[in-house]
């Protein structure tokens, strides 16, 4: 349906994702190859994994919640819209 795209702390990225009802579902992404500090280079991977499994989303206000699972972990991402 369309191209996600951003900053995971380090990297920008960018793939695409499909919405069919309120499943969300994110292709794999491509990433920038820059390198940072280990700790914020895994706290870039837990990110990008949490958005590639990326099961279903809803929006509340000016809030988009992005649940899904990555590895054995259930994620929750949240983002709110710019004012």
């Amino acid at each position: 349906n369309g191209v996600v795209s951003g900053n995971g702390g380090c990297n920008d990225y960018s793939g695409g994702y499909q919405v069919n009802g309120q499943t969300l579902t994110v292709s794999a992404l491509g990433t920038t190859s820059v390198q940072c500090a280990d700790d914020v280079m895994a706290q870039e991977a837990i990110y990008l994994d949490g958005l590639q499994g990326a099961r279903g989303y809803e929006i509340v206000g000016n809030r988009l919640r992005i649940f899904g699972v990555a590895g054995d972990q259930e994620v929750e991402l949240f983002y709110t819209a710019q004012q």
